[in-house]
């Protein structure tokens, strides 16, 4: 059985193959910015949790559609990804240390913000 990306990949290809496929990277993005409406209302309407999680689930693969778009390995973005935000963790805690703070629990939005820029 298929792994999620797998399924996903060869759902994105199957969809290009029937002739389904936005015409360019801008129209993908223009999809993207409409799913993360549709997230923000589906939470501002309080509707279900399985609502609000499908809403979650258009958006992540209207996100890889771009990717798949793009020529880019599915798999190897989301890998790309979650290294990069690991790495930026890691120097987020060293940051947070050297602030006198043992962690980020409770602190106002504008801290975090303030100590993520300087991580990056």
């Amino acid at each position: 059985m298929p792994d999620v990306i797998e399924k996903l990949t060869e759902v994105e290809k199957d969809a290009r193959d029937f002739g389904f496929s936005y015409p360019s990277p801008a129209l993908i993005i223009a999809q993207i910015k409409e799913e993360c409406n549709e997230v923000l209302d589906a939470m501002n309407q309080n509707e279900s949790r399985d609502r609000v999680q499908e809403e979650i689930g258009d958006l992540i693969h209207a996100a890889a559609a771009l990717c798949y778009h793009m020529g880019f390995d599915i798999n190897d973005t989301i890998d790309q990804a979650v290294d990069k935000f690991s790495s930026r963790m890691a120097r987020l805690k060293t940051v947070t240390k050297e602030e006198g703070l043992s962690n980020l629990v409770d602190q106002e939005l504008e801290t975090l913000i303030k100590l993520w820029k300087k991580a990056k």
